[in-house]
């Protein structure tokens, strides 16, 4: 969501989605909780979907996951969207949901001239 909010971006283009294939769960940053120290208790003061902009402030700020199952199979090759493992297809939709951005091509191998995937038609 932060590099979305910083560069204004109209779609998204996943590549070395295949990198994953071999995870048994996958992290997907949802946003970030700013955490202080009082009384020598942490206490949670907020929640955003992107880091401030102020860089002095990074520090005070942590990020929040949202873990997915991994597919723990191969996606080298897939041409469709429909050939992804059904925990792959849904990396994908969650990445649209959070970012409300369309996913637009998927790439599953690090020859950027095969397993390219339109997901959806413009």
């Amino acid at each position: 969501m932060q590099a979305e909010a910083l560069n204004a971006i109209s779609c998204i283009f996943l590549t070395h989605l295949d990198l994953l294939d071999d995870l048994d769960e996958i992290k997907i940053c949802t946003g970030y909780k700013k955490v202080t120290v009082k009384d020598d208790k942490q206490v949670t003061e907020e929640i955003r979907g992107r880091l401030p902009a102020s860089i002095r402030e990074y520090g005070l700020w942590q990020p929040q996951y949202e873990t997915m199952k991994g597919w723990k199979c191969n996606t080298s090759g897939a041409t469709k969207f429909a050939d992804l493992p059904p925990e792959a297809q849904s990396l994908i939709k969650k990445i649209e949901q959070k970012t409300k951005k369309e996913v637009s091509f998927v790439s599953t191998s690090s020859n950027l001239d095969e397993g390219m995937i339109r997901v959806r038609a413009p």
